[in-house]
């Protein structure tokens, strides 16, 4: 029951970007039937393996699991879904890597404190670009 169930579920799963598939019983009968627990098993073995270095985007492993993805795709004749006609969506993304000099320091009236990055700290490297302002004095303001 399991099994039948993760099938149906994977199934719709593969079938809600893709309805090209819903005119061709034959078709979809044969792609529902090539889902396995094996199967899964060998792709989520492939995609996770270390060789992917992680599949962060914008690095060598992620181009290698998006290959990988679009090559299952076509063997299996999902119709491409982008708009140039290929299965890869382009989607414009930021990310940053911070200096091996940067640093965290902060003052207080006794004494300056130093951090030290991945010991102590982690920059988060996503999003909009970072502001770095003057340095400034904190000041006590209450306990609101």
């Amino acid at each position: 029951m399991l099994k039948h169930y993760s099938k149906l579920l994977f199934s719709l799963f593969l079938l809600l970007p893709f309805p090209s598939y819903a005119g061709n019983n034959q078709q979809l009968s044969e792609v529902i039937n090539q889902i396995s627990a094996d199967s899964l098993i060998m792709h989520l073995q492939v995609l996770g393996n270390d060789s992917l270095e992680g599949r962060a985007t914008g690095t060598p492993g992620g181009e290698k699991a998006a290959r990988y993805i679009a090559g299952k795709l076509k063997q299996y004749q999902v119709l491409p879904g982008a708009g140039d006609n290929s299965y890869y969506q382009n989607i414009p993304m930021h990310g940053s890597i911070p200096l091996t000099d940067s640093r965290l320091r902060l003052y207080s009236t006794r004494q300056i404190s130093d951090f030290e990055m991945y010991q102590d700290y982690l920059l988060y490297k996503t999003g909009a670009q970072t502001f770095v302002p003057t340095p400034v004095p904190l000041v006590f303001v209450g306990y609101g």
